[in-house]
C-alpha cells in the first residue's frame, strides 16, 4: 500500500525571485561576453560592483529592501548630472 503526501505549493518568495532575475541576468552577461570571445574571468570581477547594483535594482523593482539603494539612487543622481 502506497501513501502518497501532497505538499501544498511552494510560494516563491520575494527574495528568491530578486535571486532568480539577478542569476538570469548574469547568465545572459557571460553569454554574451563569451560570444563575443571575451575572457570572462578578469570582467566579472570588474564588473561585481555592477551586479551588486544590478540586484538592488531588481530588489528595489520588487520592492525588498537593499543596503545599496541609498548608494543606487546617489549614483543615479551624479549619472543625470553629468550628462549636461
Amino acid at each position: 500500500m502506497s501513501k502518497i503526501i501532497k505538499f501544498p505549493n511552494k510560494k516563491v518568495t520575494a527574495r528568491q525571485r530578486s535571486t532568480d532575475i539577478t542569476n538570469k541576468l548574469i547568465y545572459g552577461i557571460v553569454e554574451t561576453l563569451h560570444e563575443h570571445n571575451i575572457n570572462t574571468d578578469g570582467v566579472l570581477n570588474e564588473l561585481s560592483s555592477a551586479i551588486r547594483l544590478l540586484e538592488a535594482i531588481v530588489d528595489k523593482q520588487l520592492g525588498l529592501n537593499n543596503t545599496l539603494l541609498k548608494g543606487l539612487e546617489k549614483l543615479k543622481s551624479d549619472i543625470e548630472f553629468n550628462k549636461r
